[in-house]
């Protein structure tokens, strides 16, 4: 038989057997076709179906050892070609004066019976690649486990004296966690409507397109309370309608959980103060988790898709132990520049920087992103938005000059190049300080100057939540008791961030929940 045949006949029963064994119709020798009824289900079969048998045989080849004869696996398995060349090898054996009694007999077996001999080496070479292979696979799952493990024990690991030291925090959940954010709701609403404007017809606000085509409503939301998507034929709502559905977006969706998940898995990055929170929270509402971690990350992926689960699960119940327990399962490994300067340095002047590394060509983004970073930095206020134009921040933005400019470039209107990036340049928060109380705008093109009409921010909120704004009460972390005779904390997070509070706080009512018929 000529070499082609034999590789020819190789691969015919190699196919032949991948799709008896994968149960398509397939033929193999007569004599065998008792083999699919025999088939295992359990372990062995499981490993028969990863190796695929398509390749070495090698799962196949264990489990008929069991079942046939040494003449039967010559005919499943191999071209007898093989056992015949292995057959002259043993045949070839001398029996030397210093080989041990065993190695002897072992070579004496060889010249008595050189086919069996042949057989049982063929099957101990086969053994020994089945038992790396598998072995190999059950490694590589005991690394993945003690990697996991190691890490979790490392985080949780004191030695007596630390243990001394550190205050034990008592289980809260993650609801205790965005109570600490609630107040700010108006803040970020306010930041909307400066940002994204209103659109309303007859004293109601109506469906439009934003920037990206994308059907919005009130101040910027894109989906309903119901879960379903904004569309042309949602039919409009009120104002106060529109600050409860973007209220809903933040506490209730990805913002406040998305930021609260990091706070409670680590205490450090709980917001310092009321600027800090608005920054980073309008920095969730815009790109979830992914501005923080690589959204391609594999923990990333894992971690949030499973606090999901148990947010939709268990809503704000989620315990902070559960939090952490799934932080220290996935820990965060692929940080972006942002989570990089939030995470590590926790400077927020760093921060600030890094915010600047993200900003690409385009309207919006530039101006959103400076906002942020002076609230972070504490260069502009949260209050200072109240005078704000509606949509103003976009027409301040054309005012300082990017008319003139596109893409890239139109970002050094409000940044300035450093060696390693970008960094907001100091001097326009109070230019638009300024700017608020005489806001002008400039048309994109050509330069033509007009003059801002528009209604201000203020005038969109709900009266009892400008009156709580004005009185400082908008505050992270404020909270009244129910018996109204001491003003405390909302929970005791540690203290860490204990210091960077200050000690009296009220908690700002919830406005009803007014539903949103779509």
């Amino acid at each position: 038989m000529s070499m082609k045949s034999r590789f020819r006949k190789i691969i015919n029963e190699i196919s032949a057997r991948y799709k008896f064994v994968s149960g398509a119709k397939g033929s193999i020798e007569k004599p065998y076709q008792q083999l699919k009824q025999s088939r295992p289900d359990g372990t062995w079969g499981k490993i028969g179906r990863v190796a695929g048998l398509g390749t070495i045989d090698l799962s196949w080849l264990l489990f008929c050892l069991a079942k046939y004869t040494a003449k039967d696996l010559n005919t499943i398995f191999l071209d007898n070609q093989i056992i015949d060349k292995l057959k002259e090898q043993k045949q070839k054996i001398e029996i030397k004066n210093g080989d041990s009694i065993a190695r002897q007999i072992f070579k004496s077996l060889q010249q008595s019976h050189p086919k069996t001999a042949a057989r049982l080496h063929l099957w101990m070479l086969y053994t020994l690649i089945a038992g790396m292979t598998i072995g190999g696979v059950k490694i590589s799952q005991n690394r993945n486990s003690n990697n996991n493990k190691a890490a979790t024990e490392q985080t949780i690991e004191q030695t007596p004296d630390q243990t001394e030291n550190i205050p034990q925090k008592t289980s809260k959940t993650l609801g205790d966690y965005k109570d600490l954010l609630r107040p700010i709701t108006p803040w970020l609403i306010a930041q909307l409507i400066s940002a994204e404007g209103v659109h309303m017809e007859n004293g109601m606000h109506t469906p439009y397109q934003d920037s990206n085509g994308i059907w919005t409503i009130g101040f910027g939301s894109t989906r309903l309370k119901n879960g379903k998507p904004v569309t042309p034929n949602t039919k409009p709502i009120t104002t106060e309608e529109a600050y409860e559905l973007a209220r809903w977006h933040l506490e209730d969706r990805e913002t406040f959980f998305v930021l609260s998940c990091y706070g409670a898995a680590n205490e450090d990055l709980l917001p310092k103060n009321t600027g800090e929170a608005f920054g980073l929270a309008s920095i969730m509402y815009n790109s979830a988790s992914s501005f923080i971690e690589d959204e391609k990350d594999y923990n990333h992926r894992e971690r949030f898709e499973l606090l999901r689960q148990e947010y939709k699960k268990n809503g704000e119940n989620i315990s902070d132990s559960t939090i952490i327990d799934l932080f220290n399962r996935y820990p965060i490994q692929s940080k972006t520049a942002f989570g990089s300067a939030w995470i590590d340095s926790n400077n927020p002047q760093d921060m600030a920087d890094a915010i600047g590394l993200y900003m690409r060509g385009g309207k919006g983004m530039h101006w959103r992103r400076w906002l942020e970073a002076g609230l972070i930095t504490g260069d502009i206020s949260p209050e200072e938005l109240l005078e704000c134009p509606v949509g103003g921040l976009y027409d301040f933005y054309l005012y300082m000059g990017a008319w003139n400019t596109k893409g890239v470039n139109a970002k050094y209107v409000l940044w300035d190049k450093t060696p390693t990036g970008v960094t907001p340049k100091k001097e326009t928060y109070q230019m638009f300080k300024e700017w608020s109380a005489n806001p002008k705008t400039k048309q994109k093109g050509t330069g033509i100057e007009g003059v801002i009409s528009r209604p201000k921010v203020k005038d969109f909120l709900p009266p009892e939540v400008l009156e709580k704004c004005m009185h400082s009460e908008c505050e992270i972390g404020y909270f009244q008791e129910d018996n109204n005779k001491s003003k405390v904390l909302a929970f005791n997070i540690g203290i860490n961030n204990i210091k960077h509070m200050p000690q009296q706080y009220d908690k700002i009512e919830q406005i009803k929940d007014n539903s949103i018929m779509a």
